[in-house]
């Protein structure tokens, strides 16, 4: 992962603009078959924080969260984990239940998320909530959570075969 950054691919998804490489799609798909072609958990990892995780700053994020997160993406220090999946819901957003409700400048989240990829070694999980659930799939928010957070527990799952991408269990609790 460090060589990875090291040699600037963290960064190859990113427009130049935000100090990307501005790498087209077929350049990813190159690296991303080089490595899985290779060891398929260091792709994983690598699209988990830069893919699933960074893409949702880069396209979707405040320039705040662009210039605080974004360039710790690209040079391997920052790594982040994308948390959807839950018991009973799967990958069906509009069935999520973890609610996040605002209390000041905060939010307030409860519930759980399951298999999250990576969620272990990451600093940030990038985590759908429902913030307005009477809204239905309109209701659901993308909050930036540290996993060092108060409340924030993450339990690594059993699981055949992969042992450094493990799936984990994640559990947020006010």
């Amino acid at each position: 992962y460090r060589a990875l950054a090291d040699a600037g691919w963290m960064s190859l998804p990113f427009s130049e603009e935000v100090g990307g490489s501005g790498g087209s799609h077929k350049d990813l798909v190159a690296l991303v078959e080089a490595m899985a072609y290779h060891y398929a958990s260091m792709a994983t990892a690598y699209l988990t924080t830069v893919i699933y995780a960074g893409q949702h700053i880069a396209l979707h994020g405040s320039e705040h969260l662009k210039s605080t997160y974004l360039p710790g993406i690209m040079d391997g220090s920052i790594r982040m984990a994308i948390a959807l999946t839950e018991p009973g819901a799967g990958s069906d957003a509009a069935a999520i239940t973890t609610r996040a409700e605002r209390r000041g400048d905060s939010y307030v989240v409860n519930g759980q998320k399951l298999y999250i990829t990576c969620a272990h070694v990451a600093q940030y999980l990038v985590a759908a909530v429902k913030t307005s659930p009477q809204e239905g799939h309109l209701g659901i928010s993308i909050l930036l959570i540290p996993t060092n957070a108060k409340g924030v527990s993450i339990r690594m799952l059993d699981t055949l075969g992969r042992r450094s991408t493990r799936a984990t269990e994640v559990f947020f609790d006010n």
